[in-house]
């Protein structure tokens, strides 16, 4: 082995030590051959910075202008602060470039005409750079001016005559509420005048109702005076008519204090103000989200109108007529000075607009001056690498075929071998364990030659084991197959799956279970002989067993003629399901007992009728294995256990005695 693995290593480290070689003759040959063409590509490179800084340029530019929008759109400090910090890099990254293309360039590098052109149009757009700084600078002043939000600036002043002007003011004369609500009074009022005295309570309290809404209004003083004066003469004018005997007159005197009052709230009433006031305040909200359309402005200035006209035409003090006069005049004034600061921002954002098509159109001319360059160098470069193309060509060529000879040996020196290897490998993948040929020591040469040994040997070890292991899986499938007879069907593919552990452990879940007995089996068991007594026993259990299973029931234990089932657990159908299945499996029993009961009768002569109880009950129980950790048992306990059981117990012959939970759950499906 020792032999075989020097011989080995040595071929190895002789065939890298000549790769090497190989590669560092083909490098140098690389290095000195192309030596020009290294210098153009610096060269070129330098000339795709300056082509990037170009981009960053227009890129700087394009990120101002889009946060100028968002300025535009939101008003904010910080778009604002990022439209200047964009500007200003980007008259850095300017003054850069032009200082580069001003400096004498390296003795390697040649200068080229357009670079004249360059340097012009660095400098011009150095100042169309700055000049949307300026002009945006002086579009912030106006910002400041006109306010960036509701409030500052004007927006502040038209929130100020909008609320404290015209909203707070124009509260002391709402009437609206109190106005619907003596409508309903009045209604009920009629009502009363033509049913009778069922109405009268109902009226009274239209009017309590009317009162209480009057002490929360923020009516003036004297308007709320007048108005309780006024509901208490009608309060006692129909008290009066209350004590007038059956059937009562047309009340005229009742009607008229209801006039009068109604009366009072319309001249008082500053009709539509809430819908006109909203009106307003979302004609301005449409003018700053939607781009200060004309039909907004216009919109705004006819409900301005059309409030005058209310506050004119409502029977409110003088003086307050002039303040809310004066509320409207300063609201219009306000939105006027608005609309003409928009006008003057908007001026400006046209010149920009004008000033970045210009910049744009330099900025362009600059990169293209960029690109000529860089076809220029890689004109040469190209020039270049046709010359040394062929040397290269040449030295490389010759190490290949070197390489490949070297390879070539290498391969048919070690193809056999791991021809051998690879055809033992697909027979042991393939199940033929039949290798029994082994190396004699003498042809052990090196590491291939030991592996080939090693893997016949694991090929006769496989075989071997292989065997045991058949023999053993034959057992326990034997083994296995009598288990499975002691437990159900359920829980034994639960174990032999791994999903069910053999550990002592419980949980809740919510179970429907079954019990069942055979009525008066204890007496016949007096009356036959044992050996029959197995037979009908045992019979009556495998059929009942054969139902449960097809409708999806876990049995849980035989205790003598009695059976005991639950659904939900360690399969479920869901809880309506497994309900529905339970209820089902118990009227299948019942259905095939009568069958059974005529078999019996024509085959064993056993004419004695079997009839059975049964209890049904859903509810939490806890379900799982109980017992030591020698001996365990999978079942359920639980109060739902015992109910089931004792409904099984108070259950008459061939009745099924199911609890509320189940019946809610089965109703939709079975007759109970």
């Amino acid at each position: 082995m020792k032999s075989g693995l020097n011989l080995f290593v040595g071929q190895l480290i002789a065939t890298v030590g000549l790769l090497i070689f190989i590669s560092i003759g083909v490098l140098v040959s690389f290095y000195y051959s192309n030596q020009v063409v290294f210098t153009n590509y610096d060269n070129l490179m330098q000339e795709e910075k300056d082509k990037n800084r170009l981009n960053e340029i227009d890129m700087l530019i394009a990120l101002a202008r889009q946060a100028e929008k968002g300025f535009y759109a939101e008003q904010t400090a910080e778009n604002a602060q990022m439209v200047l910090l964009n500007l200003d890099k980007a008259i850095a990254l300017t003054e850069a470039l032009d200082i580069a293309e001003t400096t004498p360039q390296q003795s390697a590098r040649q200068r080229h005409p357009v670079q004249g052109n360059t340097i012009e149009n660095l400098q011009q757009i150095n100042g169309y750079i700055n000049q949307y700084k300026t002009l945006f600078n002086h579009s912030l002043e106006i910002w400041e001016a006109r306010g960036f939000t509701r409030d500052s600036g004007i927006g502040l002043k038209l929130r100020e005559h909008a609320y404290s002007g015209l909203r707070d003011r124009l509260g002391l004369y709402d009437t609206q509420i109190l106005s619907t609500q003596i409508y309903r009074l009045r209604w009920m009022e009629y009502e009363y005048f033509l049913y009778g005295a069922g109405y009268r309570e109902r009226l009274q309290q239209e009017i309590d109702l009317f009162k209480a809404l009057l002490q929360k209004s923020a009516l003036n003083p004297p308007l709320t005076q007048l108005l309780e004066s006024q509901l208490q003469a009608y309060q006692l004018e129909l008290d009066k008519y209350s004590q007038l005997s059956e059937p009562k007159p047309y009340h005229q005197a009742l009607e008229s204090k209801g006039d009068l009052l109604l009366k009072t709230l319309l001249e008082h009433t500053i009709s539509d103000f809430s819908i006109l006031f909203r009106t307003l305040l979302y004609y301005e909200m449409e003018y700053r989200e939607l781009g200060h359309q004309q039909h907004h402005i216009s919109g705004l200035f006819d409900t301005l109108s059309k409030l005058q006209q209310r506050v004119t035409e409502a029977a409110i003090d003088d003086t307050e007529k002039m303040q809310l006069g004066k509320a409207i005049s300063g609201y219009e004034t306000a939105f006027n000075e608005l609309v003409r600061l928009d006008q003057e921002i908007s001026q400006f954002k046209d010149k920009i607009s004008e000033l970045l098509t210009t910049l744009t159109r330099h900025t362009q001319a600059a990169m293209e001056d960029e690109s000529n360059i860089m076809k220029e160098i890689q004109q040469r470069t190209a020039a270049d690498n046709r010359r040394q193309t062929m040397l290269n060509i040449i030295v490389t060529l010759t190490m290949l075929f070197v390489v490949i000879a070297l390879v070539y040996w290498m391969i048919r020196r070690l193809g056999g071998k791991i021809t051998v290897i690879g055809q033992n490998l697909m027979r042991i993948a393939n199940g033929d364990l039949a290798i029994s040929s082994q190396l004699p020591p003498e042809k052990r040469r090196d590491e291939l030659d030991w592996i080939i040994h090693h893997i016949n040997i694991v090929a006769a070890n496989l075989s071997t084991s292989m065997r045991s292991l058949t023999t053993r899986n034959r057992e326990l499938e034997i083994v296995s197959g009598k288990l499975a007879k002691y437990l159900s069907p359920q829980l034994y593919r639960s174990i032999f799956s791994g999903e069910q552990a053999v550990l002592i452990h419980s949980q809740r879940k919510r179970l429907t279970v079954f019990f069942s007995d055979i009525v008066g089996f204890t007496h016949t068991t007096e009356t036959m002989e044992s050996e029959e007594l197995t037979q009908l026993l045992n019979s009556y259990l495998n059929e009942m067993s054969k139902i449960a299973l097809e409708y999806g029931g876990t049995i849980d234990k035989f205790i003598g003629d009695a059976i005991m089932i639950f659904f939900g657990d360690p399969e479920s159908k869901g809880e309506k399901n497994d309900s529905l299945s339970c209820v089902s499996m118990a009227l299948a029993m019942r259905r095939r007992l009568n069958e059974l009961q005529k078999i019996w009768e024509q085959e064993m002569g056993f004419a004695q009728p079997f009839k059975v109880r049964m209890g049904i009950a859903s509810g939490y129980c806890t379900v799982g294995n109980f017992g030591s950790e020698e001996r365990m048992d999978y079942t359920i306990i639980g109060s739902y256990v015992n109910l089931a059981s004792r409904l099984e117990q108070h259950a008459q012959p061939d009745q099924i005695l199911i609890t509320h939970e189940t019946y809610l759950l089965v109703k939709d499906k079975i007759n109970c």
